[in-house]
């Protein structure tokens, strides 16, 4: 079954049939599942290419030490770096804080 092919009703009840207490969020959930299935998602993490680089020299480390501290590979940080991805939220958020303290590189 593809994504957007979902019945949003049998499963909002199959939710609910497993965790009653869903019931209380019926309307937030449906309203969740129809954006799925229409793929409107609700948040998407842009950033510009240069700053992830950036905060890479800004450590003083190459590509591959790079990622190896943050815990990707290198070709997603080479593909964050050319700006065809974007990082996650969670590796953004990562990113930020190295950015400002980059000395917890070392604690990584």
């Amino acid at each position: 079954m593809k994504a957007s092919n979902f019945d949003v009703d049998s499963i909002l009840n199959a939710l609910i049939q497993d965790d009653p207490e869903l019931k209380n969020h019926k309307k937030e959930l449906k309203a969740s599942l129809i954006q799925c299935k229409n793929k409107v998602f609700a948040r998407k993490t842009v950033i510009d290419k240069n700053r992830v680089s950036n905060i890479r020299k800004k450590v003083g480390l190459s590509q591959s030490q790079f990622a190896n501290q943050i815990g990707v590979s290198t070709s997603t940080l080479k593909s964050w770096e050319q700006g065809q991805r974007n990082p996650s939220g969670c590796a953004l958020k990562l990113l930020n804080l190295i950015e400002k303290r980059p000395e917890i590189i070392d604690d990584l």
